[in-house]
């Protein structure tokens, strides 16, 4: 197998949002994510398949444009109003999710030269959603250590996974169900 793939990914905390076969997702402070990143051993990130990796200026292989909202972002402004300044961080084709978060766009592989840069400053609210299936462990380290590097004090880094993948026996039918967090 290649270091490449799509990955059962699962942080060492509660979801705020998993819905059976579908997604999970995670509303996360900037102390806890550096909490997570300190015990990052605790994290699980199981193989479920190999794809080819992202390249400069080409989008990974899952990577869809869309006409409507994703689910992790449908089910996230339904409940929530994004505050401050927002970054949609591995925004890939996701040009919607990102409009309709009110985020600024970023993606070391978009085919946009503007969107590969690197922002600038500080945000409140971070959005990851469906980037940390896609990569290594070690790049996930990498994205959510960035991310806390960016986050401002008291903002907080929405993250959603994929629960649609099987893995070591896994499968969406039998994976958690929780409603989300108040």
């Amino acid at each position: 197998m290649s270091e490449y793939g799509q990955f059962f990914v699962s942080l060492p905390v509660v979801p705020a949002y998993e819905k059976r076969g579908r997604y999970a997702q995670w509303h996360i402070s900037r102390e806890n994510l550096w909490k997570i990143l300190q015990n990052w051993d605790c994290v699980q990130w199981d193989r479920c398949s190999d794809s080819r990796p992202s390249a400069l200026g080409k989008y990974h292989a899952t990577a869809i444009t869309r006409n409507t909202l994703s689910a992790p972002i449908s089910g996230y402004l339904a409940n929530n109003t994004p505050i401050g300044r927002v970054l949609y961080h591995g925004v890939g084709r996701d040009s919607i999710g990102a409009s309709a978060l009110g985020a600024e766009k970023y993606d070391p592989y978009h085919t946009d030269p503007e969107v590969r840069n690197p922002p600038s400053g500080r945000f409140d609210e971070i959005h990851s959603h469906y980037t940390l299936n896609v990569v290594s462990k070690e790049q996930g380290y990498q994205i959510l250590s960035y991310i806390h590097d960016i986050l401002n004090d008291g903002g907080k880094v929405v993250i959603s996974v994929r629960r649609d993948l099987t893995s070591a026996g896994r499968t969406p039918a039998n994976a958690a169900v929780t409603k989300p967090s108040t």
